[in-house]
Formats: C-alpha cells, sequence, structure tokens
C-alpha cells in the first residue's frame, strides 16, 4: 500500500510538472506576441527602440588598406583640382561710357558749346537731364531774339541795365566751374535744337527766387525746380 502511494505521489509530480512546464511555455509565447502588437501602440516607439538597442549592436567600418587610402586621396585631389579649374560664372559686362563729343553741332563753335556747358552745369547740376537741356535752350532763345546780344558768351555774360549779371554763377564765379559729361551733353541736344520750354527767355526757382517781376511772367514748362517763362 504504501509503495502504490509513493508510485502515485511520483506520476503526480511528474504530471505537473509537465503541466507547468506547458503553462511556462505558453506564457512565453503570448508576451512575445504582445511586445510584438506593442510596437504599433507605444509612444515614439518606445518599445521597438527598447528591443532594438538589446539585439543591434553597431557595425564598425572596415579599415582602409594602404591602397585604398592611396585611391582616396587620387580622388579627392582631381576633385580639387577641377574645382579649381572651373571657369567662373560669366557676368555681364560693364558698358563702356561713351566720349563726351568734343565737336559743336553744326552752326555753332566749340566756344560755344564749352560756355553753354558750363553755365547748364553751374545752375542745373543738380536737375534731370531734360531740365538742364532747358537752361541751355533758353541761352539759344535769347541769342536768337532780338533784345538780346547775338551769340551764346555775350547772352550769358550780359549786364542789366543796374550792372547786374542776369545769371548769378557768372556773378559768383561758378560759371568758370568744369562741367560734367551730362552737362556737354544737354549742351549739345540743345545746340541741335532741342527745346522743352516751348521758346521760353527766362527761368527761376519758384522756392529761392523773390522776383515779383519773373513770378508774373507767363509760364511755359515748368521742369525739376525751375520755372520756364517768357517769350
Amino acid at each position: 500500500m504504501k509503495k502504490n502511494m509513493t508510485v502515485l505521489t511520483i506520476v503526480l509530480f511528474f504530471v505537473g510538472s509537465i503541466g507547468l512546464g506547458h503553462n511556462f511555455v505558453v506564457n512565453a509565447m503570448e508576451w512575445d506576441e504582445k511586445m510584438e502588437s506593442a510596437d504599433s501602440f507605444a509612444p515614439d516607439g518606445f518599445t521597438k527602440k527598447m528591443k532594438d538597442s538589446m539585439i543591434r549592436q553597431p557595425v564598425a567600418e572596415p579599415d582602409l588598406t594602404q591602397q585604398d587610402k592611396l585611391v582616396k586621396e587620387k580622388i579627392e585631389k582631381k576633385i580639387k583640382e577641377t574645382v579649381a579649374s572651373a571657369p567662373a560664372p560669366a557676368t555681364a559686362a560693364a558698358p563702356n561710357p561713351k566720349p563726351v563729343p568734343k565737336q559743336a553741332p553744326v552752326g555753332y563753335t566749340s566756344e560755344d558749346l564749352k560756355w553753354l556747358s558750363q553755365i547748364i552745369h553751374a545752375e542745373a547740376k543738380g536737375e534731370p537731364l531734360k531740365g538742364k537741356i532747358a537752361v541751355g535752350a533758353v541761352v539759344l532763345n535769347r541769342v536768337e531774339h532780338e533784345e538780346f546780344p547775338k551769340s551764346v558768351y555775350q547772352v550769358i555774360h550780359q549786364r542789366t541795365k543796374k550792372g547786374k549779371y542776369q545769371f548769378q554763377p557768372v556773378a559768383n564765379g561758378k560759371i568758370n566751374n568744369r562741367p560734367n559729361p551730362e552737362s556737354v551733353e544737354a549742351a549739345k541736344l540743345a545746340l541741335k535744337g532741342n527745346d522743352p520750354t516751348n521758346g521760353a527767355l527766362f527761368f527761376f526757382n519758384p522756392k529761392l527766387s523773390r522776383s515779383s517781376w519773373m513770378a508774373n511772367l507767363p509760364k511755359k514748362a515748368q521742369i525739376g525746380n525751375h520755372v520756364f517763362a517768357g517769350s
């Protein structure tokens, strides 16, 4: 009877061990499945990163042989030489400034061009090109008018009955300043017949002029800071 009990106990213990082992294996498999499914729900893939950190190991790059190093150096040197020898990107060439012609238009002398350029520069240095041409046109309109002298030089240096110069730059000496290229070009255009003033004989700056006589002249045009008037 005791022997039978002992044998029964051993059998039950063996069967229980098998069942326990079976449950352990099943639980382990269920755990793996839960871990796999948790990868898609864990925030920022935390579970997957945690598992990867335990499985994946950094792979070291293979060391280069001496021959490989020489080939690499040659390639890098070739790249540098190619970049250094590459042509620079094309840039637009700066236009060459046109030389200012020294010849006066037909019918006028180089002396006319000189004095007209100088009075334009002195009176309208800061004005647009059209305003410069207009100042030159006033001088030439006076040359053609019966009440004024008959040359560019004489018109520019004319005095009033009271002995004052018609043009202030003549009185203060600014007439002798060297004209810039645009003033010379404006003089040439005026000598060729360009007249944006519509035949005006006078011009003044209304912000600076205190002459009521000038202000009452029939206005022909206003260009820049100057009013052109009289006929």
